[in-house]
């Protein structure tokens, strides 16, 4: 092989590598992420009462693929962390926290 050749497979390497290490930053920030919200509706879930309906609310929930947008919907629903499949089109529960009533959607992955 010529030294040519040896320094951009190196150069490759070098890129690949600093690629990879992004990723891994950005899987880490998703991670934190999801247990912060999977943690918010753990604490939503303990606090709703079956309290007279005052108000409704529509809320939007989007994300990447595999990002736990149905997971987190069907834990606010059920309480409980359920295996899902991907989303294909859309899903829509209705939930209610205190006297607020939320129409809640979970669109599928948006790319």
């Amino acid at each position: 092989m010529s030294t040519e050749t040896i320094e951009d497979l190196r150069q490759e390497n070098n890129e690949l590598r600093s690629r990879v290490e992004a990723l891994e930053s950005k899987c880490e920030e998703l991670s934190e992420n999801y247990e912060k919200l999977l943690e918010m509706v753990t604490e939503l879930q303990n606090n709703s009462s079956n309290d007279k309906v005052e108000k409704e609310a529509k809320a939007l929930i989007v994300g990447l693929d595999a990002a736990g947008k149905t997971t987190i919907l069907f834990q606010y629903k059920t309480g409980e962390v359920v295996t899902t499949v991907p989303t294909e089109d859309y899903n829509m529960d209705e939930v209610q926290h205190k006297n607020v009533k939320f129409q809640m959607w979970d669109l599928s992955g948006m790319f």
